[in-house]
């Protein structure tokens, strides 16, 4: 079945730009793409040139990179499980992040989203953690827990990793790749999204909580929409409110957006 054309501007996702070009976008084409929100035109091909410029830029960006593994094709059972076996041993986040770079440019965005991939998810979010928090150290876990992080030498933190997604929107056609994206949406429509994401995130965490863990871990909440400077004192004043009540359940609550860190 051939994919339903969509002619306004507001609604392309980059589940429609994949399947256009016939191809995963890297992480680089998304972030050039997200950062066109509001700006594309209805008229089709002024659309067209600006994404396409949008790829190429952070095509060449990719290919100036020595860092970007050019392998083709979706990974296969062997190539993952020797992937995911190498993340779960200790290494700089340098290092963490280009193994997971050359891994992600694999995959589709539709398909990072399913069972099969769910380690590299969490990967993925400890990554951009570490990056953030300038960590010295950082491995997959052993489920539980999810992953183990050093701030210092003789650190080895624990670490839970959840994604906070509105609860209506868990079918693959509204996941990450789906939304869309390249929409500037109003301050009601941002504080109705941000009210349901809240109560979906204070969700996530009570669920973390009613664990029982030998050691209190690090809770590393994947906040999964799409980063609005509007929405940050909503979502720092929730951080914080939980930081508080769950304050013996957890080292930390740790709570990240494509773009920040709270």
């Amino acid at each position: 079945m051939k994919p339903v054309k969509r002619e306004r501007a507001n609604e392309v996702t980059v589940f429609d730009i994949e399947q256009e070009v016939k191809c995963a976008l890297s992480d680089r084409e998304i972030s050039a793409i997200m950062d066109l929100r509001g700006q594309l035109p209805d008229d089709r091909r002024k659309r067209k040139r600006l994404i396409r410029t949008a790829r190429e830029s952070a095509r060449l960006e990719d290919l100036e990179d020595p860092k970007i593994l050019a392998a083709p094709g979706e990974p296969t059972e062997d190539e993952l499980r020797i992937a995911i076996d190498l993340v779960k041993t200790w290494q700089t986040p340098g290092f963490f992040h280009v193994t997971l770079v050359a891994l992600r440019s694999r995959i589709p965005v539709r398909k990072l989203m399913s069972r099969r991939y769910k380690s590299v998810r969490e990967a993925i979010v400890l990554s951009r953690f570490c990056e953030r928090r300038r960590a010295l150290a950082v491995r997959l876990g052993e489920d539980p827990p999810d992953g183990r992080v050093r701030f210092d030498a003789d650190d080895d933190t624990p670490v839970e990793v959840t994604e906070a997604l509105e609860r209506r929107k868990r079918n693959d056609e509204y996941r990450i790749g789906a939304l869309p994206l390249l929409r500037q949406i109003s301050d009601e429509e941002l504080a109705q999204l941000t009210d349901k994401m809240m109560q979906e995130l204070e969700r996530r965490v009570e669920a973390k909580a009613g664990r029982k863990d030998d050691v209190p871990p690090l809770l590393l909440v994947y906040l999964n929409f799409p980063h609005d400077q509007r929405a940050d004192k909503r979502i720092e004043e929730t951080v914080e409110r939980l930081r508080k009540a769950y304050d013996s359940k957890f080292q930390e609550i740790q709570v990240t957006t494509d773009r920040k860190l709270f």
